[in-house]
């Protein structure tokens, strides 16, 4: 006689035993082991440890290389090979492809005297646009640079350069008179949102949040709008709507860089 202590019954011989344990939902077996787990959970993780398992499709591979390349391969996975990290979506592997793990920094900041270097014109904007610049530039003054360079708005829009006598390019600022006794925080006059202190509120301020949309993307019949040029130059350098592959746009990112070299602040 064969006893199942989970199960509490007995058995006459192994082979009665084994069949029980194959069809029984309380038993959960790894035949390469002989190894019982009380749940999926335990049997899988043993799976994804001891042998060459790929949990979410459910598959066993015959060795490391087989699993990986599954990895690789599978529209399931959004796997790196070269980090062997797996990834959430689709996005987040292509900002890690992206990121400086995967490139090189080898776009210098243009402005005389910075010397630092980043993996692309649109990281180079987002260090400018946030005054991180030792020459001071800052996103209303490169803004204002990028209106006077590009005279055929190759990637601005002239009609919206000026808005009610002001430039797309204005500066907003708050003082003491922003703070809201009622509600005890600062009011954003724009648009009713409220910070704990003055310095959020005029971070806020300073921020894209209430520019013209002045940069387009004039690819094709794409026509996307983006308040800041960090925007237009990650729209353009994800490659989502093929402005890379275009002119203007290929001599517009290649250019920008340079052409700003030689503007004076």
């Amino acid at each position: 006689m064969v006893d199942c202590d989970r199960c509490n019954r007995w058995f006459n011989d192994n082979n009665a035993y084994d069949q029980h344990i194959r069809n029984s939902p309380l038993h959960f077996v790894c035949w390469d082991c002989n190894a019982d787990f009380e749940d999926w959970d335990g049997l899988e993780g043993h799976y994804e440890v001891e042998h060459y398992y790929c949990s979410d499709c459910r598959k066993f591979f015959k060795d490391e290389y087989g699993l990986k390349e599954h990895y690789r391969q599978s529209p399931r996975h959004f796997y790196c090979p070269s980090c062997q990290k797996h990834f959430h979506n689709q996005n987040s592997l292509d900002n890690h492809l992206n990121s400086s793990t995967h490139r090189p920094k080898n776009v210098p900041c243009p402005m005389r005297g910075c010397g630092k270097l980043f993996i692309s014109p649109a990281a180079v904007a987002l260090h400018l646009e946030a005054g991180s610049c030792t020459l001071g530039m800052d996103r209303n003054k490169l803004d204002l640079l990028i209106q006077q360079y590009d005279k055929n708005h190759l990637i601005t829009d002239p009609s919206r350069l000026i808005t009610n006598g002001e430039s797309s390019a204005t500066r907003y600022y708050a003082t003491e008179r922003a703070y809201n006794e009622y509600l005890g925080l600062y009011e954003c006059y724009l648009c009713d949102q409220t910070f704990r202190s003055l310095l959020g509120l005029n971070q806020h301020l300073g921020s894209a949040r209430h520019r013209q949309e002045v940069y387009i993307c004039r690819f094709a019949s794409c026509g996307a709008r983006f308040r800041a040029l960090s925007g237009l130059c990650q729209h353009i350098e994800s490659g989502s709507c093929g402005a890379l592959q275009g002119t203007p746009y290929k001599r517009v990112t290649g250019n920008l860089m340079n052409s700003m070299k030689r503007l004076t602040m």
